[in-house]
């Protein structure tokens, strides 16, 4: 079998999730499933960022109820890819690329790294821009006065706060996302049309819908999802008997994040696209339901953009020092100190920092966060295969290998994504 790489030691920052006794379900009580929240609950949380607000709100806009199916179809995808790269973390106790260097090589190991890192990147930059915006629309300064001190909060937050802290301050934060579920019932949608939407597929009807229907796909079922969950699950301590609880903690925070994903898309429908309004971010957003939907409205979207950037921020940071330290086989984890895991918290903090900077300097963060959503979409097909690769290779996984069910989610995945990235193609190509 696969040779296993080191479980991470404890330390006094481990703060390690107490084990349940029980080793079966039957056994397990009600302490014992709220103790299943972790990375799974986190990823969800923070998978609702402001470029998934503002991509979720483009596609209301463009194809109003139109794609909501779509939320629903990957709601089952995301679940699969996250539970099998869960399973690959738990079993293996290593993060993906350094089980995709050894079986497949350096060369598909660093594209994969590449890809990562520049989605992440492009992603941060936006969401730390949007995380000021969503300020200066509650507060009514500009948002560049509160980049870099909103940057540097979350830097001291992320490096000095333990897992299971870092993990409770993301659910209290998550809290705010609830404001687009409210939000949506103030603009009073069409809900017969809301159904039509939800349980009737339709396919994209110009360039336009379908890049918002792949960057919709890319931005729920994301490439840094990968990275994060094998290693979050090194982070939660899980053994074996107890991956039940990791499956309860990946579909508890998918099912809640992608029903704020259909609110969100509910709201700009119902406002935006019946009033043929356009928007370019979740901020443009916010306030074209000001005239449309009341101040009452405006301000709750607005709320909840600063939870989603809250959220956010410090995961994509986290997942690319993950991917860095992965690759150069560093010390790595939020259960270790930065003097155990210099470059890991090091490369963290340029992240954040270079996202802050890289906003306040003017570089334009609408196109980083539409364009990084659809650049997800295109290459997640690629990363679905070598993720379905590993998780059903006997030299990796022993007999702990993915079950029928995740593999039919893997394969319906990669159709899915696959065939909007070459609708998108085929449109572009013949305009």
């Amino acid at each position: 079998m696969w040779t296993r790489g080191r479980r991470s030691q404890p330390s006094h920052r481990s703060d390690r999730e107490p084990s349940t006794s029980s080793q079966s379900p039957a056994g397990w009580s009600l302490v014992t499933y709220a103790k299943a929240i972790g990375p799974g609950v986190m990823a969800g949380l923070a998978d609702n960022d402001p470029a998934g607000v503002a991509t979720y709100a483009i596609a209301g806009a463009v194809a109003g109820y139109q794609q909501l199916w779509l939320i629903v179809l990957a709601t089952f995808m995301v679940q699969a890819v996250q539970v099998t790269s869960a399973r690959l973390g738990s079993i293996t106790q290593q993060g993906i690329l350094p089980i995709v260097r050894r079986r497949y090589g350096w060369q598909i190991a660093a594209v994969a790294a590449l890809v990562g890192i520049i989605a992440n990147e492009a992603t941060l930059i936006a969401d730390v821009a949007a995380l000021g915006a969503s300020l200066e629309l509650l507060l009514g300064i500009s948002w560049r006065w509160f980049v870099l001190p909103s940057t540097l909060l979350l830097l001291v937050v992320t490096v000095f706060a333990n897992f299971r802290w870092l993990r409770n301050i993301f659910l209290v934060v998550g809290l705010l996302l609830l404001a687009y579920v409210v939000t949506a019932f103030l603009v009073r949608p069409d809900w017969g049309e809301v159904l039509r939407g939800t349980f009737i597929p339709s396919l994209p009807r110009n360039t336009l819908e379908a890049e918002a229907a792949v960057a919709l796909l890319g931005t729920t079922v994301s490439p840094y999802l990968l990275f994060w969950e094998a290693e979050g699950e090194r982070e939660a301590h899980r053994t074996r008997q107890q991956f039940g609880l990791a499956e309860i903690d990946i579909t508890l925070g998918y099912i809640g994040s992608n029903l704020v994903s259909y609110f969100i898309v509910i709201t700009s429908a119902a406002t935006l696209y019946a009033y043929h309004e356009t928007i370019q971010t979740a901020a443009d957003a916010a306030n074209a339901l000001r005239p449309l939907a009341g101040e009452l409205a405006h301000t709750i979207f607005a709320v909840g953009l600063l939870g989603a950037g809250l959220l956010a921020v410090p995961m994509f940071a986290i997942s690319i020092g993950y991917i860095f330290a992965e690759t150069f086989d560093w010390p790595s984890g939020l259960s270790k100190s930065p003097a155990e895991a210099p470059c890991f918290y090091g490369v963290l903090a340029i992240a954040l920092l270079s996202g802050g900077m890289g906003a306040v300097l003017g570089l334009d963060p609408i196109a980083a966060l539409f364009a990084s959503q659809i650049l997800d979409g295109l290459l997640m097909p690629v990363l679905i295969v070598i993720l379905a690769l590993l998780a059903n290779d006997e030299r990796v996984m022993g007999p702990d290998g993915s079950t029928f069910y995740y593999n039919a989610w893997l394969v319906i995945a990669f159709v899915v994504m696959a065939g909007a990235a070459l609708l998108l193609i085929g449109s572009l190509l013949q305009t």
